[in-house]
């Protein structure tokens, strides 16, 4: 599950979560891409600014991983099912260092109205259970 929310599969997720085995709220431990800037600055000589993409190997939750990788779609699927706990701030701060604004604005506008947090992470769709959600804009 969490390799299909850093891929952005949709369809695999969609299906995947039909079955009663799967566990959302599950942390498992992925190698995470990152971009990592190194800045050197010098008095007399020219500053020298290194880019470079550095793996990281950590544990996320399928969420993190869809917010991470800026999945929309697979974030408020995950989102409906996630227990609170388990949705942490880290979240947003790698939306945010990942340039996410889409994923990023409904985290931060959903933190503004905690009462809130999950109608504007969901939007206008349907849960299992049939409740309908509407989005805040």
């Amino acid at each position: 599950m969490i390799e299909a929310a850093l891929r952005g599969d949709v369809e695999f997720v969609v299906e995947s979560l039909k079955s009663e085995t799967v566990d959302v709220n599950y942390i498992g431990i992925v190698s995470l891409r990152m971009m990592c800037v190194e800045t050197v600055l010098r008095e007399e000589e020219a500053d020298e600014i290194e880019i470079q993409y550095r793996d990281f190997v950590t544990d996320v939750t399928p969420f993190f991983a869809a917010a991470h990788s800026g999945h929309v779609e697979i974030a408020r699927k995950f989102w409906s099912l996630c227990e609170p706990g388990v949705i942490s701030r880290f979240c947003y701060h790698t939306a945010a260092r990942e340039g996410h604004r889409v994923l990023l604005d409904m985290l931060l506008k959903a933190v503004a109205s905690q009462s809130t947090f999950e109608d504007a992470l969901l939007g206008d769709e349907r849960t299992e259970c049939g409740t309908t959600r509407t989005c805040i804009s």
